[in-house]
């Protein structure tokens, strides 16, 4: 009998390690499916296997893969901010006021901006600085090109 209890006693210590393994390997497969979808990678099919192999070993596995895309979501992130502050900068420098509501490229009518000829003060503070805003159009790929306005260029130049 005593040894039956102990055995019980036993197998209960064994369930409770497997529901904190089992819960820690759930909680590091949600972050590592967050940062890879965030990333717009896809997830090697090994980081979907929670329940095959819940040693401490494999826990330890799983936790530096999510400090390794943790990391990478960060770098990318601060990446992309700064290139928006330069970007930003940029466009401070260069003195372009741009409104919002008129600086959408859109998709329809063949990509090209629609915008009011007229309106000198709709993008920026320039007339050429305007003239090349309105010379920007959005392909079916994303793909933004410039067509020059000028008489001695008249080769599009595209932007990626």
């Amino acid at each position: 009998m005593e040894m039956a209890t102990a055995m019980e006693v036993a197998l209960e210590d064994l369930r409770y390690v497997a529901q904190v393994a089992q819960k820690e390997l759930t909680r590091c497969k949600d972050l590592l499916v967050e940062y890879h979808e965030a990333l717009g990678i896809s997830m090697e099919e090994d980081w979907s296997d929670i329940s095959s192999d819940m040693t401490k070993p494999r826990i330890a596995l799983f936790q530096a893969k999510v400090e390794e895309m943790e990391a990478m979501v960060t770098t990318r992130s601060s990446t992309v901010v700064q290139l928006i502050r330069d970007c930003q900068e940029l466009i401070d420098a260069l003195r372009i006021s741009v409104d919002a509501s008129t600086t959408e490229l859109s998709s329809s009518a063949g990509g090209i901006r629609n915008m009011d000829e007229n309106d000198d003060t709709s993008l920026s503070n320039s007339d050429l600085d305007r003239r090349i805003m309105q010379s920007l159009i959005k392909d079916k790929d994303g793909n933004i090109i410039f067509f020059p306005f000028l008489k001695r260029t008249n080769v599009p130049v595209s932007v990626r």
